[in-house]
């Protein structure tokens, strides 16, 4: 048989101590719970600063043109095209120009050639017709000559 008093301290003393792990559990289960919350601001601001970070590197390899986004190695690529293609139309133009001035100095010499032969042709012409001018005087000199030769006999 056992005696009350032993059990009653044997209950009493299992009692304290399941109290105490009660108290030990409810502390651990309130550091746990502060720990899950410290680690979730934690994973936060830790998923916050690989955002920001990954935000740095996006800006850091592209590049923004009028609101379209390009990578920086496409954007070069874009842009050196686009310098070629107006070298292109420049040296294209620039020949285009040498071309069409050639031609206009042919043009004008020929011009000034047929300006030259023309000027030329007028003056003989304009001679042939002093010089008939001339012999048609003479002829008509001659008549005159010859009708009064003619009147006064």
């Amino acid at each position: 048989m056992i005696k009350e008093y032993s059990l009653d301290g044997v209950w009493k003393i299992m009692m304290d101590t399941l109290k105490e792990k009660k108290n030990l559990i409810v502390k651990a289960n309130q550091t746990i719970s502060q720990l899950d919350s410290d680690l979730h601001t934690t994973q936060l601001t830790l998923a916050k600063e690989r955002e920001g970070a990954a935000d740095v590197v996006h800006r850091s390899t592209h590049i923004s043109l009028l609101g379209i986004d390009f990578r920086k190695g496409v954007f070069i690529f874009l842009i050196a095209g686009i310098l070629a293609l107006l070298f292109f139309i420049g040296s294209a133009m620039v020949a285009k120009m040498k071309l069409l001035q050639a031609a206009s100095k042919e043009k004008i010499m020929i011009a000034n050639l047929l300006t030259q032969e023309l000027d030329e042709f007028k003056h003989k012409a304009m001679e042939k017709q002093i010089k008939l001018a001339r012999e048609l005087q003479n002829e008509r000199n001659k008549l005159a000559e010859l009708k009064e030769k003619h009147l006064a006999k």
